[in-house]
């Protein structure tokens, strides 16, 4: 039996990895009343017929956000079904993922119900190398359903009765409303999730569209107001959306939809600013940044500040949201540059809500040979940039100052108006005549 079990290891699929190896004995429990029959196998006997990319690795580490958890290959269910998985049915529950069973004839899990043993499979095995909740394939399809006679209805509406059946009392979307702009985002990965239907795949974005709620590639409704989410991190996500008859009101289906997440939609970036100003009392200075460069200045010398700001809220976020959130705790660098020059005295400080990092520039020279003279402005330019891991911020700022500059060189006066010359002394001037209306006109030509 146990070489038949074993020649499954030259034929099963492999999947990649990226986790560091370990080399700590394990052993799968024998236990009937979980799995359906019991293996006692050690990891050192099993391990030389695995490929490469499985023998160093007999276990993953997951993190939910607030802790890491570690999770062995399960020897069991590879020697009796060839499958590659980490933990076990249950350990999906440390994410977040809410597993479901259902009774199957050829069911290889077994439940005690009521006292009575019952075969069946679940919707989640496990975790795959990537630390991915693994789909069970033998998982029974849903209950057959004609959609065209079906209605998207909100998880709020469920009857208190279905809601426990369906695992929905007591729990709510509240943690993920700070995540709303991106789980409902255009290019969310959400729309992609899949959910099996009588052996087909389909995905949300499929489900919605024969719902007629998608237009041009948006959703009509609010996603947080009718599926409940259940996980949403870079683990994975799962949500649970719930159909009504459109002729009777009690029955009610429900469908999961699973799916990978990306980290630019795991974690919401928060707000970063930044400013320039230009502090009083420098040498020049006549106005609200506006200064003066005389005729035997070489050059204008200033102080420039700069200011930026991480608006985190970190006071008040939840342990929830601060694992879904880039928050301080997760900064790995914070730079300010005015002009392409990187400031080297910058301060950080620490609000409950903020924080903020200062720096000035103590001597941005402005020649006087590059101004024209007269006023000019001058566009001064800065960037602030917060680094966080595999992620940054960017914010540009600027500020505008006038320099009157007083070249020491006179302006060319205006050019003389030539002025009509007098009469020439001793030449009679011409009489005076009363024009004849009658008299042809003749164009004459003068002197003045």
């Amino acid at each position: 039996m146990m070489a038949k079990r074993l020649a499954i290891l030259c034929i099963v699929p492999v999947l990649f990895c990226f986790f560091h190896p370990g080399a700590l004995p394990i052993f799968a429990e024998d236990d009937p009343s979980y799995y359906g029959d019991g293996t006692s196998v050690s990891w050192e006997d099993l391990s030389q017929y695995l490929s490469p990319l499985y023998r160093n690795t007999p276990y993953i580490s997951v993190s939910n956000g607030s802790e890491s958890r570690r999770f062995s290959f399960n020897i069991e269910l590879f020697t009796d079904l060839g499958l590659y998985v980490y933990g076990d049915p249950a350990s999906v529950q440390f994410s977040g993922t809410v597993n479901d069973f259902k009774a199957a004839d050829y069911g290889y899990f077994r439940v005690q119900s009521d006292g009575t043993q019952r075969k069946g499979e679940y919707r989640y095995l496990g975790y795959s190398l990537s630390g991915v909740p693994m789909t069970n394939t033998r998982f029974p399809n849903e209950i057959h359903t004609d959609f065209s006679e079906m209605t998207l209805m909100k998880y709020t509406d469920l009857p208190e009765s279905l809601k426990e059946t369906y695992q929905v009392k007591g729990i709510d979307n509240a943690p993920y409303a700070a995540l709303r702009d991106l789980i409902e985002a255009p290019d969310s990965p959400v729309w992609e999730f899949e959910n099996i239907n009588n052996g087909v795949p389909i995905t949300l974005r499929e489900r919605l569209e024969g719902f007629g709620l998608m237009q041009n590639g948006v959703p009509s409704v609010s996603l947080l107001d009718y599926a409940i989410i259940y996980s949403w991190a870079e683990t994975g996500g799962i949500l649970r959306v719930f159909y009504q008859s459109k002729n009777n009101k009690e029955a009610i289906r429900y469908a999961t939809f699973t799916g990978p997440v990306s980290v630019d939609f795991a974690r919401k970036l928060p707000e970063f600013t930044a400013e320039l100003s230009v502090p009083a009392g420098q040498p020049g200075l006549i106005g609200d940044r506006k200064f003066r460069l005389g005729p035997n200045q070489e050059s204008l010398s200033l102080q420039i500040d700069m200011k930026a700001v991480l608006s985190d809220g970190y006071a008040e976020l939840t342990e929830f949201g601060k694992a879904h959130t880039y928050t301080r705790t997760d900064i790995k660098s914070l730079a300010l540059s005015i002009q392409n020059t990187a400031l080297q005295n910058t301060e950080l400080h620490h609000f409950p809500n903020e924080v903020t990092v200062q720096g000035s520039l103590p001597a941005y020279t402005i020649r006087a040979d590059k101004l024209a003279p007269g006023r000019n402005t001058i566009r001064i330019s800065g960037t602030a940039l917060v680094r966080f891991e595999g992620k940054y911020l960017r914010a540009d700022c600027s500020v505008l100052i006038d320099i009157l500059y007083d070249s020491g060189t006179a302006a060319p006066e205006p050019s003389s108006i030539p002025k009509t010359p007098a009469p020439t002394a001793g030449t009679p001037a011409a009489p005076e005549t009363t024009p004849n209306p009658t008299a042809y006109r003749f164009a004459v030509s003068r002197k003045w």
